[in-house]
């Protein structure tokens, strides 16, 4: 499901393949988590865009939640480790902030904080 509240003229200044890979991914890890249900949601908050991935899945405990951005680190028998690594380097490299949380009544959300473009002149 995509949930999409932004205005048409909003802009980024953005690699769109990187940015729409790195949604993908979050996307198939909610799937892979064990997740039937997972949605995309597009909001405008101050100056930045939202995007949060949000699924039903198993969710994770909060000693796991400040591992899952490392490199290398999975809990997958056949995953790599490098899917938030990446995704957090792609936000970094856009400006922006990555948070991936967990909340009590389960699932995950993950959100990629990015900034708008500002109108230069």
């Amino acid at each position: 499901m995509l949930k999409n509240d932004v205005p048409a003229d909003c802009r980024l200044m953005c690699n769109r393949d990187a940015l729409v890979g790195a949604c993908t991914n979050l996307v198939n890890n909610s799937l892979e988590a064990g997740a039937t249900a997972v949605a995309v949601q597009a909001t405008l908050e101050s100056d930045e865009l939202l995007i949060r991935v949000m699924d039903n899945g198993p969710g994770f405990g909060k000693v796991e939640a400040k591992r899952l951005a490392e490199a290398f680190y999975t809990t997958k028998s056949h995953g790599t480790g490098l899917g938030l690594a990446v995704v957090q380097a792609v936000v970094k490299a856009h400006q922006g902030q990555f948070f991936i949380e967990s909340p009590e009544q389960g699932g995950a959300v993950a959100t990629l904080r990015l900034p708008l473009l500002r109108n230069i002149g």
